[in-house]
């Protein structure tokens, strides 16, 4: 599976960790890392500056075996976020990206940006691209509107797009403004990762039952219904009900951050191999644990299984 992941990597400070309380994180690079450690072949494309902090996180992305292809921009660096987790590991996240590089990627530097163009040709070549929901919201709207027409152009050529949902309300200026970027993109949309709570905040609902009704509606291939420990739902068919599927107990969970992202690997990894939907989920879900069990959004190499 040749897969290029597109979004925003930022330095992470973890206040509750003494001993290494910077690292880095972002939910298209978590996804990316992991693709890249089950196999496939992973580009990540974003901006970064031209800092000792930008060439440290593109010197560890290469580490891992990703491809990059980065856009620099010189004055800028990159997004920051402390995290501070509870006593049941869930995370709570304070951001300073508004200046991040990463805003920069799709903004043309002029009438003719060669970086642009030759990013639009680049995307014809893999056979999926991964975006997010956090992608767009740091790209703005004109940069969502053009990233859509380079995603468009390479479906044209064979090209799938896998789109999770991961909806942040501080990344945004109304709710609504979020929800409607992702309703003009979900009908280029081949594989479909939502959560639960995101439907629930983008669509104001509260029901599985009206979830699951209005994924059912959905023009889309196929749909990854994530809900934390409780399931997973999954429709590979147009016109199916979403099928429910278990996942496996799971010890007091240290840290989800990053836990989304993870799942989404596996299960995109099993699925570029050719495996069946339980086998993908299985998957995902082995991943998706390794990470809940350790602090950050990236299990250390040493420890990654």
């Amino acid at each position: 599976m040749n897969v290029v992941s597109i979004g925003e990597c930022m330095l992470e400070l973890d206040w509750g960790e003494r001993s290494t309380p910077w690292r880095f994180g972002g939910d298209t690079l978590n996804t990316a890392v992991y693709l890249a450690r089950l196999g496939c072949d992973t580009t990540y494309v974003t901006a970064l500056g031209s800092d000792a902090m930008s060439a440290w996180l593109a010197q560890s992305w290469e580490t891992e075996g990703i491809r990059c292809i980065l856009r620099r921009v010189p004055g800028r660096l990159p997004g920051l976020y402390a995290v501070h987790t509870d006593a049941d590991g869930e995370r709570h996240f304070h951001y300073w990206r508004s200046e991040s590089a990463a805003r920069s990627l799709l903004e043309p530097d002029d009438d003719d940006d060669e970086f642009l163009r030759n990013m639009a040709q680049a995307l014809l070549d893999f056979d999926w691209v991964y975006v997010s929901l956090i992608s767009l919201s740091v790209f703005g709207p004109s940069g969502s509107t053009l990233l859509l027409d380079m995603v468009q152009q390479a479906r044209r050529h064979g090209t799938k797009l896998a789109f999770d949902s991961n909806y942040r309300a501080a990344g945004w200026a109304s709710v609504s403004l979020a929800r409607d970027t992702l309703c003009r993109w979900l009908p280029a949309v081949d594989t479909y990762l939502p959560s639960f709570a995101d439907e629930c905040d983008l669509f104001h609902l509260s029901d599985p039952n009206a979830v699951h009704k209005r994924l059912g509606g959905l023009d889309c291939p196929e749909i990854v219904l994530k809900d934390g420990p409780r399931a997973c739902w999954v429709r590979t068919q147009t016109g199916q009900m979403l099928e429910p599927h278990a996942p496996p107990r799971a010890t007091h969970p240290t840290d989800t951050t990053g836990a989304g992202d993870a799942f989404n690997a596996g299960y995109l990894a099993a699925r570029g191999r050719g495996d069946a939907v339980p086998i993908a989920v299985a998957q995902g879900h082995r991943v998706a644990l390794q990470v809940i069990a350790r602090r950050g959004a990236i299990v250390p190499r040493a420890a990654w299984q």
